[in-house]
């Protein structure tokens, strides 16, 4: 009678410690990904707050012509 030698579990214990650390990269690498685009998003609402900001800066004020006051010496008429 002959028996046949098991085949040992190392190399399935190593094929799931193999698995177990892909998955875990890749969760970090979703994580990341994830994070990534939150970032971006906030930078892009501080940069419109900002372009705002420096639109509303610039813009000439206007001028209520009730508000302007009459000239003290008009000029004499020729």
């Amino acid at each position: 009678m002959r028996i046949e030698p098991q085949p040992p579990r190392e190399r399935g214990s190593a094929t799931l410690v193999v698995l177990v650390l892909l998955f875990l990269m890749a969760a970090l690498a979703l994580g990341n990904n994830r994070t990534l685009r939150q970032l971006h998003q906030e930078l892009n609402l501080i940069e419109q707050r900002q372009l705002r900001n420096l639109d509303t800066a610039h813009k000439p004020q206007a001028i209520d012509p009730i508000t302007i006051p009459a000239p003290t010496n008009p000029p004499a008429p020729r």
